[in-house]
């Protein structure tokens, strides 16, 4: 997406560098680094990570889960991505977001273009408290990025009751325990539609396990996730 006048203004006064190799760049990844990103094109199951077509969790492994199934956009460089998103998630850096969601895009494009008129976008919420400390959500960020450029529809119809402690040195277990009961559904849900949750890294997948059972329990009859990248 092309930078607007006042980004290539500032960027002359205070020239841009790519924030993982450090050279010079209209973009704050250069072309070089953008490059070794690439579009995952084979997809799993979630829960026992073997191939599946859209990421759908295999019949075998429907009860240890909520999900119909993961998308994942990324793959490549773990350390990569990893530090993209951090920047994006921790500094706000716009031009972040439009990298980040354009990788969203061409996934939904991919694979679920036929189903565009059945999806309903959801963010995964932050607490609150956690948003005024960051300034923003992410994953709303995200949804909004989707709904301009696919014209989807996007609804926040999820809430995050408790604050929790960070998940990031946890285990699947302890994300799992950390967050049980954090998220409700706000309103009633159509069951004639996909939700879709969005976030940026499925890692455990306790995250998103929690709130494909909210709205589980609101009524959705599908509910699949859309992530960034999965961790390691």
């Amino acid at each position: 997406m092309p930078l607007p006048i006042w980004q290539k203004l500032l960027n002359l006064i205070f020239p841009a560098r790519c924030i993982v190799c450090g050279q010079s760049s209209e973009h704050y990844i250069c072309r070089d680094c953008f490059g070794k990103i690439k579009e995952k094109t084979q997809q799993v199951c979630p829960i026992c990570r073997q191939p599946s077509a859209l990421g759908a969790v295999h019949p075998q492994c429907r009860s240890k889960t909520a999900l119909d199934g993961v998308l994942v956009a990324a793959e490549g460089e773990q350390e990569l991505l990893r530090k993209i998103i951090h920047r994006f998630k921790y500094r706000y850096l716009r031009d972040l977001e439009n990298t980040l969601g354009n990788f969203l895009a061409r996934a939904m494009i991919r694979n679920l273009d036929n189903l565009k008129d059945q999806i309903v976008l959801v963010p995964v919420p932050l607490h609150p408290r956690r948003q005024r400390e960051r300034g923003f959500n992410q994953a709303q960020r995200f949804c909004e990025y989707l709904a301009k450029n696919l014209e989807l529809i996007v609804s926040p119809i999820l809430r995050r009751d408790r604050y929790t402690s960070t998940q990031t040195r946890l285990s699947r277990s302890e994300r799992l325990e950390n967050l049980l009961g954090a998220f409700t559904a706000t309103v009633g849900v159509d069951p004639d539609k996909i939700y879709v949750l969005v976030d940026d890294v499925y890692t455990t997948g306790a995250t998103l396990e929690e709130c494909a059972k909210a709205l589980r329990a609101g009524g959705a009859k599908k509910v699949w996730g859309l992530v960034v990248s999965r961790g390691v």
